[in-house]
Order: C-alpha cells, then sequence, then structure tokens
C-alpha cells in the first residue's frame, strides 16, 4: 500500500504544480494586456466617415429599355412553338404514366424532352445577348420566367431514356 499512497501523493504535487503555474501565466497575460490598451489611441476612428449604404446594393430596379415587341420575334415564338408541343407532350407522358402505360409514357416523354430541349437552344443564345445588353429589363425578365417554365417542364421530363 506504501508505494499507491506514494504515486498518488506525487500526481497530486504534479497537479498543483500545474495550477499553480497556469495561474501565474495567466496574471502574466492580463498584466501585458493592460499597458496595450490603455496606449490604445482615444481619437475618432479612421472608418467613422465610412458609409455602411452601399449605393446600388439591395434589389434592382425593374427598367423598360429593351425594344417593344420581343415576345413576338422569330427566334421567340419558334422556341415558344417547340415548348408547347413539348410541355403537351410532358402532359400525356405523365398521364400515360399514371394510367401505367409506360410505353407511351416513355415514346411521348423522350418526344417532350427532345422539343422541349431544342427550345431552350433555339433561345438561349438570343436570350443571353438581351440579357446582357438589356439588364433588368421588364421585357427581358418576363422571357426568363416562360424559360423558366420550360426548364422545369424539362425537368420532369430529363430522367426518361
Amino acid at each position: 500500500m506504501g508505494p499507491v499512497i506514494l504515486i498518488v501523493g506525487l500526481i497530486a504535487a504534479i497537479g498543483g504544480a500545474l495550477i499553480i503555474m497556469n495561474s501565474a501565466k495567466k496574471k502574466e497575460e492580463q498584466q501585458e494586456g493592460a499597458p496595450a490598451q490603455q496606449n490604445a489611441p482615444s481619437g475618432p476612428s479612421p472608418f467613422d466617415d465610412v458609409s455602411l449604404n452601399v449605393p446600388g446594393s439591395g434589389r434592382a430596379k425593374m427598367v423598360d429599355i429593351s425594344p417593344p415587341g420581343l415576345m413576338e420575334t422569330a427566334t421567340f415564338m419558334k422556341a415558344e412553338a417547340f415548348a408547347n408541343e413539348g410541355i403537351a407532350l410532358m402532359k400525356a407522358a405523365i398521364e400515360a404514366d399514371k394510367g401505367g402505360d409506360q410505353e407511351t409514357y416513355r415514346a411521348k416523354g423522350l418526344a417532350a424532352k427532345a422539343k422541349l430541349i431544342l427550345s431552350m437552344e433555339e433561345s438561349t443564345d438570343w436570350w443571353m445577348d438581351l440579357n446582357e445588353k438589356y439588364p433588368n429589363d421588364i421585357q427581358v425578365k418576363k422571357i426568363a420566367r416562360v424559360r423558366e417554365k420550360w426548364s422545369k417542364a424539362l425537368g420532369k421530363v430529363r430522367k426518361i431514356k
């Protein structure tokens, strides 16, 4: 039992020494930190004149600067015709799937996928040019919403192989 008491006593002595060293170190850090705080500049901050309100931040204001009739152009009308066919085929494919007709579902789904991809391909470059020329334009935003509907429809048939 003697060696056990000796080991426990040794561990307690080492632990006590560590606690004392740790508290002494904290006191030194506090004493070193105090003069640094006293030497800090007590005048106005050099950043007081900087505004946190950045101009142009927040929601962009919509404008109407593009030429009228963008949704009646040949490019958009052609893409819209493909998209309308694709959406009709997509709806027919979904109905066939609900009815359990997998062959019709696959055939109409693949046709819908092809038409919707074609509609997006026909209008992508045109739409990107419009978006670059007329940022924040009302008509361009409407075209973007229509193309988003086409994209969502495409997402419903994208996995069909």
